[in-house]
């Protein structure tokens, strides 16, 4: 096995999924579970459903590349750390009041799956590839002068990378009208943004991977919540030499 067979590849710098793996008997709720993996829901028209409780990492990574060391590993008795995440979040989206205040009839659900499952085998099965990818969307949505954009992207990400991002965004050659600086919540530097002319700004997230308002969760609320409301947003100048050679960084709003 090589030494990528630890790695998590949608978070480069994280160990494996391991949060809420407590083993618990009861869902986000309190409700008791019969087995920690299913939970179950009951629909607008009465019937009950059974849900897959959230996913571990050889769930996650086994979708998408069945090759992985990791996944090796496991089908051939190899411990590796394999907890259990997104249980919580599954158990909110498949409650039946949640569902009702979002306005989420069982008719929306595609072929009637009528549960919601983090990275939905039905969904991911029914795109198509496009030689031109998803470029030509934001070449469209540029003319909408009422349509904003934000792009984010975990700097650990190792599977669809923040570099690879700036690339294809590089590719739409739009004029860059604020540069690539550092945004802040809370005293700390969070990542780095930038915003080009057709309404659309492209930040990172540091220290965090493809889940990236999982795992920075008040920084992610900030940076999403200010950008809807058209609110400032707090980012460091970048340096510039004094008349004695030193530097300063001061605070800005974006």
């Amino acid at each position: 096995m090589d030494n990528t067979a630890s790695l998590n590849w949608y978070d480069l710098y994280r160990k494996n999924f391991t949060v809420n793996d407590t083993g618990s008997t009861t869902d986000f709720w309190g409700n008791p579970l019969e087995d920690r993996r299913f939970g179950k829901s009951v629909l607008e028209d009465g019937r009950e459903v059974t849900y897959k409780r959230g996913h571990t990492f050889n769930d996650y990574v086994g979708r998408w590349n069945k090759h992985h060391p990791a996944v090796w590993a496991h089908e051939n008795g190899v411990h590796t750390d394999n907890g259990l995440t997104g249980d919580a979040v599954t158990d909110y989206f498949n409650n039946a009041t949640v569902k009702e205040l979002l306005h989420i009839k069982p008719e929306m659900y595609l072929n009637n799956d009528t549960t919601w499952e983090d990275c939905n085998g039905n969904i991911n099965q029914q795109w198509h590839i496009q030689n031109e990818a998803s470029l030509w969307i934001y070449r469209v949505l540029k003319h909408q002068s009422d349509i904003r954009m934000l792009f984010f992207s975990g700097d650990t990400d190792g599977a669809v990378p923040a570099l690879g991002t700036r690339k294809w965004i590089e590719k739409l050659g739009w004029e860059v009208k604020k540069p690539w600086t550092a945004w802040v919540h809370d005293g700390e530097v969070q990542g780095f943004i930038e915003h080009y002319r057709g309404h659309f700004d492209f930040a990172t997230v540091r220290g965090v991977g493809h889940m990236a308002p999982q795992w920075k969760r008040a920084p992610m609320q900030y940076l999403v919540t200010s950008w809807i409301h058209g609110e400032n947003i707090t980012v460091i100048n970048p340096p510039s030499p004094t008349p004695q050679g030193d530097h300063e960084e001061v605070i800005l709003e974006w």
